[in-house]
């Protein structure tokens, strides 16, 4: 398996300099995470008393689809568990399907400006209120694409961009609807981009400039303490009127040498390989240093339809995808990474839980285990193998230790301490979860821990899981 990644990470290096990213929009260019089973158990060690990292109060975020908020928040419950900090939306457009008596598909759609001049902001105050009422923050994308009447008709008829003499227009409206959530209704809301991978909606970097340039003085003359973040952009290739293909690097040093000073850096990745992610932190570090950083969108996969699709489904909601985002938070919190946003809420190919809510899908326990039984002042902890992670916390003396396995079989680990405490032991399994996904009577099964001694030598991490301790008194 080691000379396989290995094989992998040379290709990926043939494709890419060192401050470049794939120039195929491949979610599996690198290859998987996977790491060898170790032959012997692995030692780790906890600090409770060292400081590491102060994990963002604005880390744990998830996305939800455009949708309407009864959709989304139809099992709020469902929602307010993960406790999540953050929950993004898209502030133009939803789309919903639903079955109707004679069991045939209808798709709704919906928009907040039917028309020049005119809003309708019935679905988005539904879905901003919808994040507050699961104690969360809004972070606002407004787009994905303009609304129809401002859409350049040479454009994507899906994904609408706007022609560069109506770019003022576009700007306004971005305005209106910044004054109508922050001013008119006091919603509060700190984060806002200015429209979502303007590479996918096909802007000519230039006008993607003066789009920026124009909305964010106008959204400011409407609440100056709103935070402007951007580009948005995912690592795919922008492609540019002359033919040109820039990549996520170039296109973001363009960006600041043409005086782009984003409030906070944002952008999408979706990879296989934990280590394609943590590279797209690397290079924003290196163009934008001493920026807040936020992955927007994070996932395994993006796809969607046909045999493709089936693959992101299986890569996002399978059980293999428990120890990838362990790792990922657990190096992009040590990395000062702000915010990440999980794609997403609710959707058969990427969601904690599936669009029907009909099962949750592993991750949903994963994300509610980081955000409800881990602190957020993290500790020196560190792992004598790279199978196995280790994230420790120590919070007002309450401290956790959370144990991940990259392996795909189970791995004993040899933690001898001298606590004398009896804690909480959660261990989420492959088995567990396949015995409890399902929702019913719009609830799930929680994961219950078991009361262990913190003295024992030995546990036993299973495949591609986690344990999670939790009750240590910690000096």
């Amino acid at each position: 398996m080691r000379s396989f990644s290995l094989i992998l990470l040379l290709c990926l290096g043939l494709i890419c300099h060192a401050d470049e990213m794939p120039a195929v929009y491949d979610a599996a260019i690198a290859g998987d995470d996977i790491v060898q089973t170790p032959e012997k158990p692995v030692n780790i060690t906890v600090d409770f008393n060292t400081p590491l990292v102060t994990i963002s109060p604005d880390f744990y975020g998830i996305n939800v689809h455009p949708v309407p908020a009864s959709v989304a928040f139809a099992n709020q419950d469902l929602v307010a568990q993960l406790k999540p900090d953050v929950i993004r939306i898209m502030g133009s457009h939803r789309t919903h399907w639903y079955r109707d008596a004679n069991n045939k598909s209808v798709r709704v759609d919906s928009t907040i400006s039917p028309a020049q001049g005119q809003y309708d902001f019935t679905e988005l105050d539904a879905l901003v209120q919808g994040i507050k009422d699961v104690g969360a923050k809004p972070y606002l994308a407004i787009g994905f694409g303009a609304p129809k009447w401002l859409a350049d008709s040479t454009g994507s008829k899906r994904l609408r961009r706007v022609a560069k003499d109506r770019l003022p227009e576009y700007a306004q409206y971005m305005a209106d609807v910044i004054k109508h959530l922050n001013v008119d209704k006091g919603y509060n809301i700190r984060w806002v981009t200015i429209d979502n991978e303007p590479e996918n909606l096909q802007y000519p970097i230039q006008d993607y400039v003066t789009l920026v340039t124009l909305a964010t003085a106008a959204i400011k003359s409407v609440d100056p303490a709103i935070q402007i973040c951007g580009p948005v952009t995912g690592y795919a290739t922008w492609k540019q009127p002359d033919g040109r293909k820039i990549s996520f690097s170039s296109s973001l040093q363009m960006l600041k040498d043409a005086g782009m000073d984003y409030d906070g850096i944002d952008w999408h990745i979706y990879a296989t390989n934990p280590s394609l992610v943590f590279k797209t932190v690397d290079i924003v570090k290196k163009i934008y240093p001493d920026k807040p950083l936020i992955i927007s969108e994070l996932n395994r996969d993006w796809r969607y339809a046909g045999e493709a699709g089936k693959l992101s489904a299986q890569r996002n909601t399978g059980w293999y995808s428990v120890a990838w985002l362990a790792h990922c938070y657990d190096q992009l919190q040590q990395m000062g990474v702000s915010q990440v946003h999980y794609f997403c809420l609710g959707n058969g190919f990427f969601g904690l839980i599936d669009y029907h809510q009909t099962q949750v899908h592993p991750n949903y326990h994963l994300f509610k285990l980081m955000t409800t039984k881990l602190g957020r002042q993290r500790v020196q902890a560190s792992s004598s193998d790279p199978a196995i992670g280790v994230i420790a916390t120590n919070d007002q003396q309450q401290a956790s230790v959370l144990i991940y396995n990259r392996a795909q079989h189970a791995v004993t680990v040899s933690w001898p301490i001298s606590s004398t405490d009896k804690v909480q032991c959660w261990t989420l399994n492959e088995d567990w979860y396949q015995a409890h996904k399902a929702i019913t009577d719009s609830k799930t099964t929680q994961l219950t821990p078991t009361i262990v001694s913190a003295q024992n030598n030995t546990w036993l991490i299973p495949a591609r899981g986690v344990i999670l301790l939790n009750g240590f008194t910690a000096q």
